[in-house]
């Protein structure tokens, strides 16, 4: 048996990665000492809307987490003060048999949900049977992610045995967002926890005051005696990111979540003595989706021409004023990248666009029947971040005879637009659940798949997209995975230009808060302390 119960310590790339979100935290020399954390005090953030109920199956949007992540825990999770070590929650240890086809969870003990009831295997079987293969009357939106996962069993109350149909290396990393988290099955068998918060988390949710604010409290029998640290935590509704920066000047918050950039950087010019301001690459990439199912886009040629067309570097100045880092399909920042030299070999994606760029694109064009260029639809979202980048591309394509007629769209449009594929070109984003190649291509590539906006339909990438999904040898996956990434960027079936930066303000009393760079990590607050 192999065992999983720790990871790697970071390379020197994930470090330099990483350090990113490490910059502004005010790392004490060795010789310094730190203060020990205490109990005690009141976290208070703010959220932008209302979830839309609480239910962690069937939601995909953050506001979720954000209200109730600490309400809950995990089988595993990413280490709060570690972005890219796996650690366990529920799961005290694991191990995962040589062929790869059982991972085996040992639980902790005496573990008690909100009501009293303890958690056992039993909570864990249903919870993940139930996000596999939902009954009915039940939604779940991530029951691919437990595709591999053939059968769940429980042989004792602290024991849990996944049963894979092939290796799923990526397994583990897929449990840690926080959306996995462990429910009670007494509870959910009654049916959609939307209105109902039962967790075993650090904190309990006290009061909910719609479009107000929620409050959560320390869970007097939190597993650990130790922790939480906070009394509570306060988070508040406010739509405004000014009226935040105003609370958050004041000290009414002590945490700002979501910051933009243009706040960040105020704040770090005008409270620098009272706050720090910490940045980390986020998982999600502005990118130009061809729809591979309508001409001329299924031609190579005019693909590779639209690339060549647009100045990535222009992007990141124009569209997020230098606070974003070029990428491939990949996290820059993340482990699975492909190396700079080669995606800075594939033409269109250098950092700098190359001298006689536009004239190859024109020939391009003229060699695939359109030397005076062609009009085409490019579908987009309208709101601040995807409104500049459809015009930021109608600028770019027309220095090359690419005429775009540009479609704004607002969210409930958009988002049936998206569904049937009804677009040319598609402005949107590769937004990616967790570093790992079967999330980074699982979602975007594999034919069939519901962010596959290209319309991507290859058996070569579907099959090397499953090889490596089972491939057990960390190198050898990592290589398939790069094969893959190029395979797909050099023929040009996705164009990813640039993953922006996260902000999040603390002030000076908040302690060992770390801004991850996936949105939906790091929401228990377990760690953090008011001093």
């Amino acid at each position: 048996m192999t065992d999983q119960s720790t990871s790697p310590r970071l390379t020197r790339r994930l470090f330099l990665g990483a350090s990113a979100a490490t910059l502004g935290l005010g790392l004490m020399p060795a010789w310094a000492q730190a203060p020990a954390p205490g109990k005690g005090g009141i976290l208070s953030y703010n959220i932008e809307s209302d979830p839309p109920n609480f239910d962690l199956l069937s939601n995909t949007t953050s506001r979720v987490l954000d209200s109730i992540g600490g309400c809950y825990n995990g089988l595993v999770q990413y280490d709060p003060l570690d972005p890219n070590a796996i650690i366990g929650d529920l799961a005290e240890s694991w191990e995962v048999s040589e062929d790869g086809l059982t991972i085996t969870f040992h639980l902790r003990q005496g573990v008690k949900f909100h009501d009293g009831a303890p958690m056992t295997s039993a909570d864990v079987k249903y919870t993940f049977d139930v996000t596999r293969d939902p009954p009915e009357g039940l939604v779940s939106v991530r029951k691919s992610a437990l595709s591999a996962v053939s059968a769940i069993d429980a042989p004792d109350d602290h024991t849990v045995v996944f049963t894979l149909s092939r290796p799923s290396p990526g397994l583990i990393a897929s449990l840690c967002p926080n959306w996995f988290s462990v429910l009670p099955k007494h509870v959910l068998e009654q049916g959609q926890m939307k209105d109902v918060v039962v967790g075993t988390g650090p904190f309990k949710l006290q009061n909910y005051s719609r479009g107000n604010s929620l409050e959560l409290v320390r869970n007097p029998d939190y597993f650990d005696a130790e922790r939480p640290y906070a009394d509570a935590i306060n988070i508040y509704i406010i739509p405004d990111q000014a009226s935040v920066m105003a609370y958050f000047r004041s000290g009414q918050l002590n945490v700002f979540e979501g910051m933009e950039a243009t706040l960040a950087h105020e704040a770090e010019r005008d409270l620098a003595t009272e706050a720090t301001v910490q940045s980390a690459p986020s998982l999600n990439a502005i990118a130009l989706h061809f729809n591979l199912a309508v001409k001329p886009w299924d031609d190579v040629r005019v693909r590779k021409a639209a690339a060549l067309a647009i100045d990535r570097t222009a992007a990141v100045a124009v569209l997020f004023k230098g606070d974003a880092v070029l990428g491939g399909m990949s996290p820059p920042s993340g482990t699975w990248a492909l190396p700079d030299e080669t995606l800075h070999a594939i033409p269109g994606f250098a950092p700098e666009q190359a001298a006689g760029a536009i004239d190859e694109a024109k020939a391009l064009l003229a060699e695939a029947g359109f030397p005076e260029g062609f009009e085409t639809r490019l579908v987009v979202r309208r709101d601040d971040r995807f409104g500049p980048w459809g015009v930021f591309l109608q600028d770019q394509l027309a220095k090359v005879g690419i005429k775009v007629n540009l479609d704004p769209q607002e969210a409930a449009t958009y988002s049936e637009t998206q569904k049937a594929k009804a677009y040319d070109l598609h402005g949107g984003n590769l937004s990616i659940a967790v570093d790992d190649p079967d999330a980074i291509f699982g979602n975007q590539v594999v034919s069939g798949a519901g962010g596959n906006y290209s319309q991507i339909s290859d058996p070569a990438i579907d099959a090397l997209f499953l090889a490596q999904s089972q491939e057990l040898d960390p190198s050898k996956r990592k290589a398939m995975a790069n094969e893959l990434e190029e395979m797909i960027l050099s023929q040009y079936l996705v164009y990813p230009v640039a993953y922006s930066f996260r902000f999040l303000g603390t002030r000076n009393d908040v302690h060992d808060y770390l801004l991850h760079s996936q949105t939906n990590n790091n929401r228990r607050m377990t760690n953090v302390w008011i001093g």
